[in-house]
């Protein structure tokens, strides 16, 4: 459905998504407890130990009517990119603006065809 088609309904004017210098940085194991000494004086400007940048300094525009893939292999951050546009996951720098409508895509398996359907059961 394109914008215009809605009533009262504008075009977006430019990207649809943006992001500038976008980064988050995940902890290593989350298990981990810091002593009372560690937490009342370790330094907040930095990384902390056993920490590490999923993604940093990422900066991508995506306009209207265009389609974007992500390719890489396993732990290169894919996924949390598309959970920091979604929304789901809060940027540690950077910033993302979402306008408009975005259909995400990411929850169907490789491989799968739109006309595919789910299995079904008889009880």
């Amino acid at each position: 459905m394109s914008a215009a088609s809605g009533a009262g309904t504008r075009p977006v004017v430019g990207p649809v998504i943006e992001t500038v210098g976008l980064g988050i940085r995940f902890g290593r194991n989350r298990r981990q407890r810091l002593s009372m000494r560690e937490m009342l004086f370790q330094r907040r400007t930095s990384t902390p130990k056993g920490s590490f940048w999923a993604l940093r300094d990422v900066s991508l525009s995506v306009q209207q009517g265009e389609a974007v893939g992500l390719v890489g292999a396993n732990g290169q951050g894919k996924s949390t990119l598309l959970r920091l546009i979604a929304g789901v996951l809060l940027p540690d720098e950077g910033t993302v603006a979402v306008r408009g409508g975005v259909a995400p895509s990411s929850s169907r398996p490789a491989g799968s065809s739109a006309t595919s359907r789910p299995a079904t059961t008889s009880g």
